[in-house]
């Protein structure tokens, strides 16, 4: 199996491997507190309430947009499982890990479901006070709310054939 490097291979793979993990339905507009904590919306925890350890968390930089990923731990430990089973004598591999686990953090929510976003991934993804929280299928983008405004307020010309290649990798 060839593996490109792309970030959304895992998750194609993943799925293949029929690997549990908790599917994210939505989208909230937050604004973060002075000490850079995000409350994270009850839609999203009620999604993964069922789960264990489900007030832990795994948050990482984007390989491809300027956000921040945010993993439930279940999720992430999936994820992992799956990364274990790579080739790591590889060169691809070795270096496709190097640059998706960079600079990932363990998080837990406080008492009053928030998280305290690190701030190097706060300077990585540009992000200001108000943010946009979206779901990527196992994830939860954090986005600076204008970037993320900017970034999808115009499907891209050539979305159709972002979309055929998309749905391609999908089945293969």
């Amino acid at each position: 199996m060839e593996l490109s490097g792309k970030k959304w291979d895992i998750f194609v793979l993943l799925n293949k491997a029929k690997i549990h993990m908790v599917d994210l339905v939505g989208s909230a507009s937050c604004k973060l507190d002075d000490k850079y904590r995000l409350t994270l919306p009850s839609k999203f925890l009620k999604q993964i309430g069922g789960e264990p350890e489900m007030d832990k968390f795994i948050v990482k930089p984007s390989l491809e947009m300027p956000c921040i990923e945010l993993y439930p731990k279940t999720n992430w430990d999936e994820t992992m499982n799956w990364l274990k089973k790579l080739d790591r004598l590889r060169p691809e591999v070795q270096t496709y890990l190097l640059y998706f686990l960079r600079d990932h953090q363990f998080m837990h929510l406080d008492k009053s479901n928030r998280l305290l976003l690190p701030g190097e991934l706060i300077s990585y993804a540009g992000i200001s006070k108000e943010v946009m929280l979206t779901s990527q299928v196992h994830i939860i983008q954090i986005w600076d709310y204008e970037t993320y405004r900017k970034t999808t307020s115009k499907i891209p010309d050539n979305f159709q054939d972002i979309t055929n290649k998309a749905l391609d990798r999908k089945n293969e």
